[in-house]
Parts: structure tokens; sequence; C-alpha cells
């Protein structure tokens, strides 16, 4: 058997795990690499406790023979926000499913406003919203070949000094393309990046301009 618990304390989210086990021993589990349990080198197993422990705040684990628990911390409440719960959306999700599941009021309506706004339904049924925060921006001087850029001596965006959309701007004014980072950087919102080496950064949304 399996006990679950969940308590909501004083801007705290409490989610307390334990598995009884059944009467056998519960062995450790491995850390999964993909590509190893893709080729059946590791076991099908440790994949929640692994997705647990990183989607939360904190963690705490302790385990017997025959007996394991877990305890995961989110804070669930964020100031400025009208104590709203704190959303965790990954860079997967499609646009059209960020619309579908944020039908709800308050402060998330934001995001899928400007989820809706993108492209064409097609589009959206495709297009990410990690990859809708990845757009570049566009302009017609920086979207062009590296021979035709060399031509008009680059430009501020990118080994030049100039911008030829606005020759006497002391800053870049080529325009961002992704329609969701307005709504994000407004909900104060934050990206896990996770390199080729698995390692995470943490970075909140801001803006740059």
């Amino acid at each position: 058997p399996v006990d679950v618990s969940v308590s909501a304390v004083a801007g705290e989210l409490v989610v307390a795990i334990t598995d009884h086990g059944g009467g056998r021993e519960i062995p450790e589990a491995e850390e999964p690499d993909l590509e190893a349990k893709l080729e059946g080198l590791q076991k099908p197993r440790g994949w929640g406790l692994f997705l647990i422990q990183n989607m939360v705040d904190s963690d705490n684990k302790s385990m017997s023979l025959y007996t394991y628990a877990l305890e995961a911390l989110s804070f669930a409440y964020r100031p400025g926000l009208r104590s709203a719960l704190v959303l965790g959306i990954g860079a997967g999700m499609t646009l059209t499913e960020v619309v579908n599941h944020l039908k709800i009021p308050g402060p998330y309506a934001a995001l899928r406003q400007a989820a809706v706004q993108v492209a064409t339904p097609h589009l959206r049924n495709v297009g990410t919203l990690g990859g809708n925060l990845c757009l570049d921006t566009r302009c017609n001087y920086y979207d062009q070949n590296y021979e035709w850029r060399k031509a008009i001596n680059f430009c501020m965006k990118k080994d030049g000094k100039t911008c030829w959309v606005a020759t006497s701007s002391p800053k870049c004014l080529a325009v961002s393309s992704t329609d969701t980072a307005p709504a994000l950087l407004a909900l104060q919102a934050t990206i896990t990046l996770v390199s080729a080496e698995k390692t995470l950064l943490n970075s909140r949304i801001a803006n740059r301009s």
C-alpha cells in the first residue's frame, strides 16, 4: 500500500508519500539515464522519483528495508500574484494545450490570452511554449545571409554598431517574435534550462530591452 497526504500551510504545499512495499524489500532506484533505459541497460523504474525531485523546491526522503518515504515541498504561493498557486508548465507543451488547460480565471488567463493569439490553430497544434519563447527577433536587416549583412557592415544585433531600422537609435530595435514572453514576464516566471550534461539552471524571465 501507498499512503499520500497533502497539506498547505503558510504558503507551502507539502506532499508526503509513503510506500510500504507490501512486505517486500525495496531496492534503491538508480538515477534514470534515458539512453541507457532505451537500450535496455537500466530497469524501467526510478522515473517517478526522479521527476518529483526535479519538479519541487525541496524534498526529504527516508528509507528502511520495507518502507520508502518521500516528503516533497513546493512554495505554493508567490507574493504579487494574489496568492495564486504556482503553475509549472513543460517546454514541450503545445500552445493549444496551454490554451485548453488554462481555462481558469486569475493571473494565468494572461498567458492563455497570449497563447491563443499565436498564428493559426494548425501552428498552435504543433508549436510549443518553449519554442515560442526561443523565437529569434524579426528584422529585415538581420534576417539575411552573411554576405548580405557584411555588405552593409552588419548591424547592432550582431557584429555591427548601427541599427539600420533607426540609425540614430542607441539600441537594437529588432522586434521580438515571441507572443508568450510578455505574459510570463508579468507573471514573474522562471525557466529551468537543462544542458546536455544534465545540469540545471533556474533563471527568471527578465526584460532585456
